[in-house]
């Protein structure tokens, strides 16, 4: 189904991450008309580098990204299922 909608959209080519090819940004539909396209290219670019710095790992800053998350959460489902082990063989003797 195609609808008859106009919208306007940003596309970032050179994302400079090794995993995307490249962004497409809708513009918001309550954004002032006149915005250049320089100025929502910037704005488009300053949040893919805020994205891929996210991502980034950095062990100095003792930050949490995503892969200590993930470590923290399989480690805790392991406690709690050996807690739970622990607990059913000891209900049983």
């Amino acid at each position: 189904m195609v609808k008859g909608i106009t919208r306007r959209i940003v596309e970032i080519k050179e994302t400079g991450s090794g995993y995307f090819e490249r962004a497409i940004f809708f513009v918001r539909m309550d954004a002032p008309q006149n915005l250049t396209e320089s100025t929502l290219t910037k704005e488009a670019s300053h949040i893919i580098d805020r994205f891929c710095n996210d991502l980034k790992f950095d062990r100095n800053t003792k930050k949490y990204k995503a892969l200590d998350i993930l470590k923290l959460m399989a480690a805790a489902v392991g406690g709690a299922l050996a807690a739970f082990i622990i607990l059913k063989f000891a209900i049983m003797l």
